[in-house]
């Protein structure tokens, strides 16, 4: 089964019989992949991509990563209840009940695992002020925009002409209205940067004419993806795009946690580097069902756990902290909640946290948000193919993952949580947090002296092999033979990771196995006033 083939087949899944809706929304879970793992290869169900990014991490294939086995999809089937959808990483169907009777009967099979309830919520994250406020210039041709880029130090990246190649970010989010048709996503389009579209929502086809609250998820693209020369250009304008539509605007449901799961699972399947997700759940009120401050420890809630593992395949996942800083919630809303989830909390063009920006920490006790970006007149696209402003940590988590793409095109040997540690020890807070700035703005003009410097050293120092993986072997020709040669060796964040004083000789060997892989190292050696320095791999 091709791949494209198995995704065909899961979609046809997610149809069903309107007089369902009325009923309750369940997780049916599952006990084990026994079957699937017999009969899928990983091929089946996840793209080249995706198993490339994985191998460059160093990243197994899980048994998570296996679809659900199709007997026991089969016997829900048979029982006359219909699956909504599946996720691979929960080993679990969705599906309507309506009675106790009918949660008996499925908890009679015997590869049930547990029957749960879907929860309901509110999100929290669409309540967003749209107000127009003067647009501040600039003699750049980032126009308004370049406050936003310029705030995290990212003209740094941009001017080294790192802005997003060779990136893949998800957008998971609500309407993408006219994105098909803007003029500052042409370059998308005209460069086939638009790669996969879906909507969970209606289960089709995206529909660029649909717009719900805003244009929401084409504003938080702009963040991103937009080029339009003196008004906006976005974080990651060269990055490739997946749109996927899974928040339904028009009511309170229960199907968006299900929805951003099984966009999240498609996200990794297609290669997805990146997700940057602009929305968050919290209660509802007055409903004893809803979830509560309490479930937002990192491991309760359905879309937190998928975020979280998400994360684990590699991807960086990125999303806005919530909008409820006013509001008697106060805190950080799911999937905001997980541990490695890059939550991003919103500051004005000065760099004071706004009002409006959700707070930690979680219930657990851990400092959220790690990070803030601005979210206060962050300029967005309109729709008449010119810029606004608008307010909401919706804005500052796009922009935010923009950048991320941006250093990732730069150093694409670094896994996701080195770039998740890189971004937060970046801020200028670091490493005093606190729940209101995390660790503070980033900075990611940091990297300049990295990118700077040369791959190969030219004939001060040789060496071999590059990469490395556990010895690396040196040519200290350039050094007096009599004097002792320092070595040291730094990494991203400049840190000493390696030091040892010598004389030269040559084909001197150094033992790096105890050094994180996939990552960049600057090697420096120096005796007296002669310094030779390269990067080095790992």
């Amino acid at each position: 089964m091709s791949l494209k083939q198995y995704y065909t087949v899961n979609i046809l899944l997610l149809l069903f019989p309107a007089f369902l809706v009325a009923q309750n929304r369940y997780w049916v879970s599952f006990t084990d992949k026994k079957e699937a793992l017999e009969m899928f290869s990983p091929t089946d169900f996840l793209s080249e991509a995706s198993l490339n990014r994985r191998e460059g991490q160093n990243l197994d294939v899980q048994t998570n990563d296996y679809p659900v086995s199709p007997s026991y999809k089969s016997a829900v089937s048979k029982l006359g209840y219909h699956i909504y959808s599946e996720s691979r990483w929960l080993n679990a169907v969705s599906i309507y009940l309506s009675s106790t009777n009918d949660v008996n009967r499925i908890k009679e099979l015997s590869f049930v695992k547990s029957v749960s309830k879907v929860k309901t919520y509110f999100n929290k994250s669409s309540n967003l002020n749209l107000d127009n406020y003067s647009l501040k210039q600039s003699n750049t041709e980032y126009g308004p925009s370049f406050s936003q880029l310029a705030q995290l130090n990212g003209q740094v990246l941009h001017e080294q002409g790192f802005k997003g190649a060779g990136v893949t970010i998800a957008v998971i989010d609500a309407s993408f209205h006219k994105v098909d048709s803007l003029l500052m996503f042409d370059h998308l389009w005209n460069n086939n940067k638009i790669l996969d579209t879906w909507d969970f929502v209606l289960n089709q086809d995206l529909d660029f004419s649909i717009d719900t609250i805003g244009y929401h998820g084409t504003m938080v693209l702009s963040c991103m993806g937009a080029y339009m020369p003196d008004s906006l250009i976005g974080t990651a304008p060269d990055a490739s795009y997946l749109l996927y539509r899974t928040e339904d605007t028009s009511s309170e449901t229960l199907l968006e946690e299900d929805n951003w799961v099984f966009a999240a699972e498609k996200a990794d399947a297609f290669g997805a580097d990146i997700i940057n997700t602009s929305l968050g759940y919290s209660i509802l009120d007055d409903s004893l069902e809803s979830h509560s401050y309490s479930d937002m420890d990192g491991n309760t809630t359905v879309i937190t756990i998928a975020a979280d593992i998400a994360a684990s395949k590699g991807m960086l996942v990125v999303n806005s902290a919530g909008n409820s800083g006013t509001s008697d919630w106060f805190y950080i809303t799911a999937p905001a909640d997980g541990d490695s989830v890059l939550t991003i909390g919103a500051v004005d063009s000065d760099s004071i946290v706004t009002s409006f920006s959700s707070r930690g920490p979680t219930s657990d006790g851990r400092m959220k948000p790690n990070i803030v970006a601005q979210g206060l007149n962050a300029v967005v696209c309109n729709l008449n193919n010119g810029i606004r402003t608008a307010n909401g940590t919706s804005f500052s988590s796009p922009i935010l993952a923009g950048m991320a793409a941006s250093t990732w095109s730069a150093l694409p040997l670094l896994s996701s949580m080195d770039l998740f540690e890189l971004i937060q020890e970046s801020g200028h807070l670091y490493p005093n947090g606190n729940n209101e700035y995390g660790f503070g703005v980033p900075n990611f003009g940091m990297l300049i002296e990295l990118l700077s410097i040369s791959e190969l050293p030219g004939e001060n120092l040789k060496f071999y092999p590059n990469p490395v993986s556990d010895f690396l072997f040196l040519d200290l020709d350039y050094f007096e033979e009599h004097k002792v040669v320092s070595i040291a060796i730094y990494n991203v964040l400049g840190e000493k990771v390696f030091f040892e004083s010598r004389k030269p000789k040559s084909n001197l060997s150094i033992d790096l196995s105890e050094l994180p892989a996939n990552s960049i190292y600057i090697l420096k050696a120096q005796q007296g006033l002669k310094e030779a320095k390269c990067r080095l791999l790992k």
